[in-house]
């Protein structure tokens, strides 16, 4: 009996093991939900930064689906477009998201992004599409059907004002500025402080690859751009080649560092927040960074101002900025389609857009923009709300963009950083953009 009792004890023993790990490979065998973006893309769902503000929505998420693990692949930008380039094209991906910047909705997308309008009809998104600027939505449409859905826009059409800086050389602050008001300002403050440290009054992102974003900035002060709507270049005409002229002019005048042809967000951003450049180029999503006392020099201090026309051109209507926007499209390849919709039905939500927003992702939903909570929260919510309207992409996604932002941008190093002839270097670059063109 006694060696009966001890077979049935080993027994029990070992049924109770093999339940605990059959059971707990139940519990660990979740769905995986994976997504494909940029690392801003994760700190804006999980709320993981220090000066965050939002909810962790992945935690949220997975409470609502107890059998679903979200996880994120992030790539700088590049490295993410070459995956819709390698996934877009199979029938079946691990992957199921993949975030999707403006440039690369060009036709043939559309073979690699599941098409939405059945999930809108179905599940719909709210106030979609009244609660989105048009100028933006449309960019996310091919041949007038959705494939994706806005989540983060970069507001370019102002500029950040150092105003520790703009009080050392006695400028007043003003909100509003025109290019040649702004030459003045960085101009002015441009100088070596008395322990020798020196201070630029304006710097860029100068690499190949980036510099056209303030080529364009800078035609649009002049009421210009790059590239037309109708996809014709526009590189030498009036308003960019006197944009153009004062970059050239940034350059030779010292107002820029020496090596801003190097400059990337990282040392741009770094100059700014160390108090030692007067105006940052960039976007408002970064006002809650930069008044961080925990990161930055000049707490506080970082103030927005808007773009605006020189007089003799503010009768063609308002300065109209640049953006950028980032939106979320469901891989044509994912076996997990009706989820992936979930989870972006759930990011997009005027909940999400507004917790993300408070994570310090610029929301492209207008009410957001003008929610209470964010605008109190976010010192940039009034001017965002001011240049939505009017925001516009850089210009229509086409094929061969990547080959035309390095011309554009090898062109740039020409004239800007080794002087040559402006009027006669775009004449050249016009011509060569054409065969880039569709």
């Amino acid at each position: 009996m006694m060696h009966n009792s001890k077979i049935l004890h080993y027994m029990l023993v070992a049924l109770v093991v093999i339940f605990s790990v059959s059971f707990g490979a139940i519990a660990q065998d979740k769905i995986e939900l994976i997504i494909i973006g940029h690392q801003v893309h994760l700190n804006a769902a999980s709320s993981q930064e220090p000066s965050a503000k939002g909810d962790n929505l992945i935690e949220e998420f997975e409470a609502l689906h107890p059998n679903v693990k979200v996880v994120y692949q992030t790539y700088p930008n590049p490295k993410t477009q070459e995956k819709l380039n390698l996934l877009g094209p199979l029938n079946r991906t691990e992957e199921d998201i993949i975030h999707v910047l403006d440039p690369w909705f060009v036709p043939r997308v559309a073979n690699f992004l599941e098409p939405l309008d059945k999930y809108l009809a179905e599940k719909p998104l709210e106030d979609y599409p009244n609660d989105y600027p048009e100028g933006l939505l449309s960019v996310t449409k091919i041949k007038d059907v959705p494939y994706a859905i806005p989540v983060r826009v970069v507001y370019n059409g102002i500029q950040w004002f150092n105003q520790k800086i703009l009080d050392e050389i006695g400028v007043a602050y003003q909100p509003t500025v025109t290019g040649p008001e702004l030459f003045d300002i960085a101009k002015k403050g441009t100088f070596t402080r008395s322990n020798g440290e020196k201070v630029f009054g304006y710097a860029w992102r100068g690499v190949i690859g980036s510099i056209f974003e303030i080529f364009d900035r800078w035609a649009r002060y002049f009421g210009s751009r790059l590239i037309t709507d109708d996809l014709k270049p526009a590189v030498n005409t009036p308003g960019t080649i006197e944009g153009l002229s004062y970059m050239q002019k940034f350059y030779q005048e010292g107002i820029v560092p020496p090596d801003v042809h190097t400059y990337e967000y990282a040392e741009e951003v770094k100059l700014f927040m160390e108090n030692r450049s007067t105006v940052y180029d960039g976007n408002t999503s970064y006002g809650v960074t930069f008044n961080d006392p925990t990161k930055s020099n000049i707490a506080g201090a970082a103030m927005l101002t808007k773009s605006e026309l020189p007089p003799d051109l503010q009768a063609q209507g308002p300065h109209h900025g640049s953006a950028a926007l980032w939106s979320m499209a469901i891989l044509k390849g994912s076996q997990k389609k009706d989820l992936a919709w979930e989870y972006i039905r759930f990011l997009a939500s005027k909940k999400g857009a507004l917790s993300m927003g408070l994570s310090g992702n610029t929301p492209v939903r207008v009410s957001t923009l003008n929610s209470d909570e964010y605008v109190q929260n976010n010192p940039a919510a009034q001017m965002e709300a001011l240049v939505a309207p009017y925001a516009e992409v850089y210009w229509p996604p086409f094929d061969r963009s990547n080959e035309a932002i390095d011309l554009i941008g090898n062109y740039c190093h020409d004239v800007i950083f080794r002087g040559q002839p402006v009027q006669e270097s775009m004449d050249q670059l016009a011509k060569e953009l054409e065969a880039l063109l569709p």
